[in-house]
């Protein structure tokens, strides 16, 4: 049984238009910088829930959110996870629309007032825009998410499956009535599988209007302990998704031939990630009989080239790996202590 304590503020808005939803879980060092973020936003009209999901660095958290208690609704549960967490922050908020906002991620000042535009403007029941990349497992500088996962087409079942379609949480904007039509955040889903992913999907299938810009309107941070993970991580959570829809869900054939098609690649994606921990533990054989299992299962030329030079010279691969991607490098070595 989840014990769940709320604490609401008096300046907390009686009637907001919009709240936003934040689940907190080991998150003091962001937090500050995410809560400022909303602080600064042109658009008001709004109330801001935090959930500390349990986290062990609870007295320092609210500790920092000692001057901002009397404007936000601070719920205090024992650790359930992102999906109990955000259902609880929407249950205990009052807004029309929801905002979802991560306690590491920041929006940018006309974040609120943009999205809540686009969508009344569409008459969309959920939208979301794009967002620059940063942290500490960036190579690449400005970089935005729809450059490295773009969004093409209508918001569909087939096509998030397919992943033409791909959304960040941090920048959704969603109709309460619409999010608890489709059933909230299913809470018997473990971290490993992505929750938020599944929602978007029973949305899509309840026939909810969806939509999406690209404006870049927040920054989202990349890290290892974060809710996204490592690229490993991201990979399972990918190959996971697509079982997990799999199951639950009763696909049309057209739903199912897409979904075996891109649980192929996935899989394939993940015994990459994979090799590459191998090499940089320097169980050289081991990487390579997983990068010729990836070069079997996909084809592709650039693995089977790689597999070659490992041959050849695993070293020269795994130094040139270090230099000319520093940060997922360092994050491998980071995940093996």
């Amino acid at each position: 049984m989840v014990r769940v304590e709320v604490e609401k503020g008096s300046l907390v808005k009686s009637d907001p238009f919009v709240s936003i939803v934040i689940p907190a879980y080991n998150s003091s060092d962001f937090i500050l910088e995410t809560l400022e973020s909303v602080f600064k936003q042109t658009f008001t009209d709004y109330e801001v829930v935090i959930v500390n999901d349990g986290s062990t660095d609870t007295i320092k958290l609210e500790e920092l959110l000692t001057p901002y208690m009397d404007r936000i609704i601070y719920i205090k549960q024992s650790n359930g996870g992102a999906a109990m967490a955000r259902n609880n922050g929407i249950l205990h908020s009052s807004g029309e629309l929801i905002a979802f906002l991560d306690s590491d991620d920041v929006w940018f000042p006309q974040y609120l007032e943009h999205q809540v535009k686009i969508l009344n403007q569409n008459s969309y029941d959920l939208v979301y825009c794009d967002a620059m990349l940063f942290g500490d497992l960036r190579n690449k500088k400005f970089r935005t998410y729809m450059q490295e996962c773009p969004s093409e087409g209508e918001v569909s079942c087939e096509n998030l499956i397919s992943g033409k379609i791909n959304l960040i949480t941090s920048g959704v904007v969603a109709r309460r009535e619409a999010i608890i039509k489709a059933g909230l955040f299913d809470e018997s889903l473990t971290a490993a599988f992505p929750e938020d992913f599944d929602l978007w999907f029973r949305m899509a299938r309840a026939g909810l209007k969806m939509g999406y810009h690209r404006a870049v309107l927040f920054k989202y941070r990349i890290r290892a302990t974060g809710l996204t993970g490592s690229d490993l991580q991201k990979a399972k959570r990918s190959v996971k998704a697509l079982q997990m829809i799999s199951q639950k869900y009763d696909l049309t054939n057209r739903e199912s031939e897409i979904l075996k098609k891109r649980l192929k690649v996935a899989k394939v994606e993940l015994t990459i990630q994979r090799a590459k921990i191998q090499m940089v533990k320097e169980n050289f054989l081991r990487a390579r009989k997983l990068l010729i299992k990836a070069y079997v299962e996909s084809r592709r030329l650039k693995l089977g080239f790689l597999v070659l030079l490992f041959e050849i010279s695993p070293q020269f691969i795994l130094k040139a790996f270090q230099r000319t991607r520093p940060a997922e490098f360092a994050s491998i070595i980071s995940n093996l202590h």
